[in-house]
């Protein structure tokens, strides 16, 4: 069993810059909300997955 994967690249980013709050580095702000996204689309599939 598998499990959905999304690659986010910032090429231009220090390590660690979704620890910093918007508007400090702009990327953050993108990058939660792709992890929202992401969790929003996953759980429900996974919650399904895991009823007898």
């Amino acid at each position: 069993m598998g499990k959905d994967v999304r690659v986010a690249e910032y090429p231009d980013a220090i390590h660690a810059f979704y620890v910093f709050l918007f508007p400090v580095f702009e990327d953050t702000r993108d990058f939660i909300i792709r992890i929202a996204e992401f969790v929003a689309e996953s759980a429900p599939a996974a919650a399904a997955s895991e009823q007898p």
